[in-house]
């Protein structure tokens, strides 16, 4: 089974695709994304229905006339009538609808923005797992560099079986740590493909989206899908607010006409609700209380995301300096494992000294590759909160 992984992975790092292309190929495919595009459409309906007008109303009738003296005559009567809107209530119900229909773009957005962050950090965490691998071959090929040194020490009488012993034992470790970081790479993948969505098994690069030294430009403040949405929500309640806040919202015009054995009338009015009790005036209060929740709630979300936003970016530049840094020791420390290893050959350093230095060597990798980790990490969620779409 374990050879069946190796040879997915390796096709994988020799045929990468491209990580966008595989994003949009994610993002075309997905469910989800279809889904909330389906519930756009919806609202545009909904939209629709609240600016329906009702429908009008048409009575017929025919009569029967019977004097006491005469024949029996008969008579009709037709009628027509059509509720209309006060004047104004339209207008509040236009912006009713576009408020579902900005409502509904806003979850879309939300919904394709979140996929798309959360398909970066899966395939951030594979490619650590990966380049966790290159560095596990590297420290791999500092062992075998280091017993072929102690294997030449003890073969020529300068070294010890103790320390041959030592250097294979720091070469077999590796390697195990080598046989799980297969396991992991393989489990990364599949994750991140299971959340793609994709029915086939795409061959990806391992290379993080975002460089260390990339500028971060810190205008623009908060324009985060989360925000957007919870504006679009604010917006909404306060238009249906608005459409509550009329006593008197409709009128119905009505026209009548009736023919009787000895004349004939026509008539024309208007019918109407007369606001006696109030009837809308609780609702008003309750969609208005609902409209400043969401006020509060939207004040709520730009000052925790600022701050995240500022946080994010403080901590981004100490990793800049702190891979500065770490670049340098590794620097240093290649230069005195290249010295430990000359002078372990001429019997003027130790064993432990040499081991010492290459795993100090080792951890210094790791820590550039954690920071570079860390980095992408933050700058997936800068891009989310900033509302950039790259």
């Amino acid at each position: 089974m374990s050879r069946v992984f190796i040879v997915i992975l390796t096709a994988v790092s020799l045929y990468g695709v491209d990580y966008m292309k595989f994003e949009d190929k994610a993002i075309q495919n997905s469910p989800d994304i279809a889904s909330a595009k389906l519930q756009s459409d919806a609202a545009e309906i909904r939209g629709e229905i609240a600016l329906r007008y009702l429908n009008p109303e048409i009575e017929a009738e025919i009569s029967g006339f019977s004097p006491d003296s005469g024949n029996r005559e008969e008579g009709w009567r037709f009628g027509l009538s059509q509720p209309f809107r006060v004047l104004g209530l339209q207008d509040d119900l236009k912006s009713y609808a576009d408020s579902l229909n900005l409502l509904a773009k806003a979850e879309y957005e939300k919904s394709l923005e979140w996929f798309r962050a959360a398909l970066r950090r899966r395939y951030t965490d594979y490619v650590m797992a990966v380049q966790t691998k290159r560095l596990l071959k590297e420290e791999i090929t500092l062992s075998k560099r280091l017993e072929s040194i102690a294997k030449e020490r003890f073969t020529s009488g300068g070294g010890t079986k103790a320390a041959l012993l030592q250097a294979s034992l720091e070469l077999i470790g590796a390697r195990n740590r080598l046989i799980e970081a297969e396991r992991e790479i393989t489990s990364r993948y599949y994750t991140l493909l299971s959340f793609a969505g994709l029915d086939r098994t795409p061959r990806l690069d391992a290379e993080f989206i975002y460089g260390v030294r990339e500028p971060e430009k810190v205008d623009g403040g908060i324009k985060s899908p989360d925000l957007a949405l919870a504006e679009s929500r604010q917006r909404l309640l306060s238009a249906e607010a608005e459409t509550k806040s009329r006593r008197l919202k409709s009128y119905t015009l009505f026209t009548e006409i009736e023919n009787e054995p000895d004349q004939s009338i026509g008539r024309v009015g208007i019918a109407l609700d007369i606001p006696l009790f109030n009837r809308s005036n609780q609702e008003y209060r309750l969609a208005e209380i609902r409209a400043k929740q969401a006020a509060l709630f939207v004040k709520r979300v730009e000052t925790s995301q600022r701050f995240r936003l500022k946080s994010l970016l403080r901590e981004l530049d100490i990793l800049e300096k702190k891979y500065a840094a770490l670049k340098e020791q590794r620097s240093r420390e290649r230069e005195l494992l290249a010295l430990f290893e000359e002078g372990y050959r001429m019997a003027q350093s130790s064993l432990l000294d040499l081991i010492r230095t290459k795993n100090a060597l080792i951890e210094t990798n790791r820590s550039i590759l954690q920071t570079r980790y860390l980095v992408n990490l933050y700058k997936i969620e800068i891009e989310y909160l900033k509302g950039n779409k790259r």
